[in-house]
């Protein structure tokens, strides 16, 4: 979970993104960027979502037991959203 979790970082490609826009002559951003950085709004915005919920829902933890299976579950649902931002960015850089 801690590779994903690192692989899924989006500021390789934010920066890239960033020094392709500052070195292009007329200011431009091309199709494939807008898609891009419109994929990573998107599933940013929906992993948040997850992360509100589940601290939404921590509040109301009491036993210990009940905190241990809320930490696999959360782990369980944060791992596509980590997944689907590594292939968005695997997908703008060519990387497999």
């Amino acid at each position: 979970m801690f590779i994903l979790a690192f692989q899924a970082r989006t500021w390789r490609s934010l920066y890239q993104i960033s020094y392709s826009y500052w070195k292009s002559n007329p200011k431009t951003i091309d199709a494939m960027t807008r898609e891009t950085l419109r994929s990573l709004a998107t599933e940013l915005r929906a992993l948040n979502q997850t992360i509100m919920s589940f601290k939404d829902a921590a509040h109301h933890m009491f036993f210990e037991d009940q905190i241990e299976s809320y930490k696999a579950e959360m782990l369980r649902q944060l791992k596509p959203h980590l997944e689907r931002l590594k292939k968005i960015q695997e997908d703008f850089t060519g990387q497999k």
